[in-house]
């Protein structure tokens, strides 16, 4: 067995970010930035792009990479690679994966109910992205 490969966007709009609730496990009920897993044969940019349009029904530019994530419990083991995306077309509703989404003002999302790497990421942004997490292992 291997580690599944996972993409991740970070999408900010005027200082807010879109967030998703995760409808299905890892962290299902949790807020997290919208992504997904890598299909066999996709490249990065593509797979993030399908899986941003699959949960936020949005058209994104993708830029670059700031954070791998690493999430190994119960059984579960992603490498996620996040990016920085521009938003350029499309309305913002929640699709597939997602239960719920948001466009959150970033010091109201560091007080909702976030995965640890979404809450790194928030505070990195407000912070002035500065020094980005670049490795975040959540085990």
């Amino acid at each position: 067995m291997y580690p599944v490969l996972a993409v991740g966007g970070i999408i900010l709009i005027d200082r807010r970010i879109v967030l998703i609730k995760r409808a299905s496990e890892p962290n299902k009920g949790k807020w997290t930035i919208p992504g997904g897993k890598v299909k066999f044969g996709e490249n990065l940019e593509s797979a993030l792009k399908r899986e941003i349009k699959e949960e936020t029904n949005l058209e994104v530019e993708v830029g670059k990479m700031v954070c791998i994530y690493e999430y190994i419990k119960g059984g579960n083991h992603y490498v996620a690679l996040d990016f920085l995306l521009t938003s350029h077309s499309g309305e913002l509703k929640a699709m597939s994966d997602a239960a719920e989404i948001k466009l959150v003002e970033l010091k109201e999302a560091i007080k909702m109910d976030i995965t640890e790497s979404t809450k790194r990421l928030v505070s990195w942004i407000i912070d002035g992205m500065k020094d980005p997490p670049i490795h975040i292992i959540d085990t």
